[in-house]
């Protein structure tokens, strides 16, 4: 059947363009507030007084975190013009007396006057059932509360430029012919999303209790990377009010890796997320600079004859060393006088009164506490 005869052919071009219209009047909307939160953060500034300016101070935080909200919606908004959802579900629920129609896209949209949605983000609880629910009975968990219902339809969507390409409903016998054209098609240089073709043991991986280990492996080229930044966007929304996106680290073997990487959470919504490499990392920690040779410039000396036989078998040595045992236990003896000198001398007192003696500090450190990082010892 050719897709403009399909039965619900009109229905979807309707609702489409309905949601690329409210779209528009949204940002409209929030690009308005934000010349509104901009004029009252300035009066706000032209008011503060250092001696007694509470009133404008509080509306100085108040319009500054209004304005960033408006900021998000303006920046999320646009760029989900193209592609505002990728997927439907219809789901009935002891509660509903006919299916409600969810679509999901990344990231959330709910109409102002009733707060319907337009559109739900693919992290959401809900949104499980699309990743791993088949037609018939299902369940999924809100706020560790189980909710039963009937998933009456699962149907996925190709949409480019605003215009629905395509739309094919999908269950378990179905072959997902969208899938394979969304593979095909991502042969770029940069990693892509994969909020629509996120599969069951993928989706299973994402949505992973975050207080439990949890070791993936692959072979080279086997998704593990995609899969861990999808956990990160996942986590910030799912924990939003326990973590900001800056306080997740991504730790990267190089800045080509990174450059590779960079288009991923920001396309799922997710900015100020924290992308370094270890040099970079233990550089800001040390807190002062030091001159480190290029790892590519050390290769290109090794591989080529720009320098003499004595210098070669120095740097390939150097590289050795750095790799071995030897060097490994050196650290560790260095770290372990580190951690002696941490340790406190004497008793810990409160007046004359002895609180934890000496020993007893030693005994915790050592055994109690020592499955603890050193400096957390300490905390303890």
């Amino acid at each position: 059947m050719s897709l403009k005869k399909h039965p619900d052919y009109k229905k979807e071009v309707h609702y489409l363009n309905d949601t690329k219209e409210y779209m528009e009047q949204v940002i409209e909307t929030s690009e308005k507030n934000r010349g509104t939160y901009e004029e009252n953060i300035q009066q706000a500034l032209r008011g503060l007084n250092p001696t007694d300016g509470s009133e404008s101070y509080i509306n100085l935080l108040v319009n500054t975190r209004f304005l960033e909200k408006a900021m998000e919606n303006i920046i999320h908004l646009k760029k989900l013009r193209e592609k505002p959802y990728f997927a439907r579900i219809d789901l009935k629920t002891k509660d509903l007396s006919t299916p409600e129609k969810l679509y999901i896209g990344k990231t959330s949209l709910f109409r102002t006057d009733n707060l319907q949605p337009v559109f739900i983000d693919w992290r959401a609880p809900v949104a499980n059932v699309y990743y791993e629910g088949r037609l018939g009975t299902i369940s999924y968990e809100v706020d560790d509360e189980e909710i039963s219902g009937e998933l009456k339809l699962k149907r996925q969507y190709s949409i480019e430029e605003g215009q629905l390409k395509d739309f094919q409903d999908v269950d378990i016998t179905t072959n997902d012919e969208l899938l394979q054209a969304s593979l095909g098609a991502n042969a770029d240089h940069r990693l892509k999303d994969i909020v629509s073709t996120i599969q069951t043991e993928q989706n299973q991986i994402i949505r992973a209790d975050m207080y439990r280990p949890l070791v993936v492996q692959g072979v080279a080229g086997s998704g593990k990377t995609t899969i861990a930044l999808h956990r990160i966007a996942y986590f910030i929304y799912t924990y939003a009010k326990h973590f900001n996106p800056e306080q997740f680290l991504i730790l990267a073997p190089n800045r080509l890796f990174l450059h590779y990487i960079a288009d991923v959470l920001p396309e799922l919504g997710v900015e100020q997320v924290q992308q370094k490499t270890f040099p970079e990392l233990v550089s800001e920690w040390i807190g002062s600079k030091y001159l480190m040779i290029d790892p590519n410039e050390k290769i290109i000396k090794l591989t080529s004859h720009q320098i003499d036989d004595k210098r070669r078998r120095l740097l390939v040595w150097e590289s050795t060393f750095k790799g071995s045992i030897e060097f490994k236990e050196i650290i560790d003896r260095y770290l372990q006088e580190i951690e002696e000198n941490l340790y406190p001398n004497t008793d810990f007192q409160l007046g004359k009164r002895v609180i934890y003696s000496h020993d007893d500090i030693r005994r915790m450190i050592e055994k109690d506490y020592a499955y603890l990082p050193s400096f957390n010892e300490l905390k303890k």
